[in-house]
Formats: C-alpha cells, sequence, structure tokens
C-alpha cells in the first residue's frame, strides 16, 4: 500500500507517520499543496492523509487550493479509498462531505486524552493517552456522519464511510510543537485557549515516550485498517473486470 499525504502548510509536517509508515513498509508520497504541487489522479491513489494547518477549511480565497483538496476527498471518500484527516484536514473532510467547518468560540491547545463517544478501534487509543490539541476552528458533523470523541469543548473524531477524521495531533514531537510556539500567533492562540505555551510544550517534551507510542498505535491501527480497505477495493475491481 502506498499513503498519499496533502500537506497544506509547510509548518505542518507528516512528523512521525512517516516514522510509522516506515516500520510497517509502506510508502509515501507528499505532495505540498501549499507549495503549488498538483493533486494526483485517483485512479493511482490507494489511501490518504490530510494534514493540518494554520488556515481555515473555508479560507478558500486566500489558498484556493483548499476547494479542489476539498472536491478531491469527496470523490476518494465516494471511491471508497481510505482517509485520514488530521485538525485542518478533519474540518476539510467534513466540508468535503457535506458538513461545516468554522471558527470556535474560543480555540483549544491542550496536551490531554479525548472522550470516546463511541467505540472505535482506531480513535479509542486516543482517549487512553494524551495527545496534543491545537485549534482554532471547529466542524460540525457531515450528513450520516458517526461521531466518535469529544473533549469538554468540541467535537474531536468522527467517522463517514471510508473516512476518519480527527482533531487532535498524534503526528507532532516536541520540535514540532516547539516550532509552532516560535511563533506569536501560536502563543496568542495558546493565551485565548487559557493555555500556557511553555507548559504544554514542556508537557509534550516530558512525554515523548507516550507521544511516539500513541503515535505508533494509532498509526499503525489506521494502517492496518487501510490495508483491509485497500484489498478489498482491488478485490471488488478484480470481480468488475471478470464480469
Amino acid at each position: 500500500m502506498r499513503i498519499t499525504v496533502l500537506r497544506n502548510d509547510p509548518e505542518v509536517p507528516p512528523g512521525s507517520l512517516l516514522r510509522v509508515a516506515a516500520d510497517h513498509e509502506i510508502e509515501v508520497d507528499v505532495v505540498a499543496l501549499d507549495a503549488g504541487d498538483a493533486l494526483p489522479n485517483l485512479s493511482r491513489v490507494e489511501a490518504v492523509v490530510v494534514l493540518g494547518g494554520e488556515m481555515g477549511a473555508y479560507d478558500t480565497v486566500q489558498y484556493p487550493y483548499l476547494a479542489d483538496e476539498k472536491a478531491f476527498l469527496r470523490s476518494a471518500v465516494d471511491r471508497g479509498i481510505p482517509v485520514l484527516g488530521l485538525c485542518l484536514g478533519c474540518q476539510l473532510l467534513a466540508e468535503a462531505l457535506g458538513g461545516s467547518a468554522y471558527l470556535a468560540s474560543a480555540p483549544e491547545v491542550a496536551f490531554a486524552s479525548i472522550e470516546g463517544i463511541a467505540p472505535d478501534p482506531v480513535v479509542d487509543i486516543l482517549t487512553t493517552e494524551p495527545s496534543l490539541m491545537m485549534h482554532r476552528d471547529t466542524w460540525d458533523l457531515p450528513p450520516g456522519g458517526v461521531l466518535l470523541a469529544r473533549s469538554a469543548r468540541y467535537r474531536q473524531a468522527f467517522r463517514l464511510g471510508s473516512a476518519l477524521g480527527i482533531q487532535p495531533h498524534p503526528e507532532v514531537d516536541q520540535d514540532i510543537v516547539a516550532s509552532w510556539f516560535a511563533h506569536e500567533s501560536s502563543v496568542e492562540l495558546a493565551l485565548q485557549a487559557g493555555a500556557d505555551p511553555t507548559a504544554v510544550l514542556a508537557a509534550v517534551t516530558s512525554n515523548m515516550a507516550t507521544v511516539d507510542a500513541v503515535a505508533d498505535r494509532f498509526f499503525g491501527a489506521w494502517i492496518a485498517e487501510a490495508k483491509g480497505r485497500v484489498r478489498g477495493l482491488v478485490a471488488d475491481t478484480g470481480k468488475l473486470s471478470a464480469e
């Protein structure tokens, strides 16, 4: 299996996803939409991971590629291709599938676990150990979507068909988080959320063994699930061809 990673912001890289994919002998193609890379032909895509970014899913005037990206995600899910959205990626998925993303009443910046709403073999991993939440936007479920988890403030995960969207950032490490808090805008975001950016970074840094373990388990579980979906798609294609 090969994963197509859609990057929306150079400051938000795939992080530990690359390590976990390599551990599972999965090849990864990073499509830097923020740098002008073209979206690939869906006929050559097996699985998709959509990364985060500072922009909103609705900022299509300033970031025109977001509109094409949402159409791409909608088509991918229509085809049954496994898609995982992280933070902004979750919001893009919600909009692409008929829901909405919008500015939240207040930002959320925390290193914490999320509360499970419905059992899920992938999302349940994020309900037992902390991961980073850092966002100013939130989203409404698309029609037919199933809410899987939430925090005290916001929805945190959903499924619809082959799509899984999560609000947290299991892909980050201390270096990525430090690079975010090197920007005044991220410090201000944390303060608006009622969080101490220094304390959040310290929590991630001092718990890196847990952060890495969560990433290993979360991405490993999603990759295993995605492989099963890809095998099913290949089998269905073969049946249709034989018919």
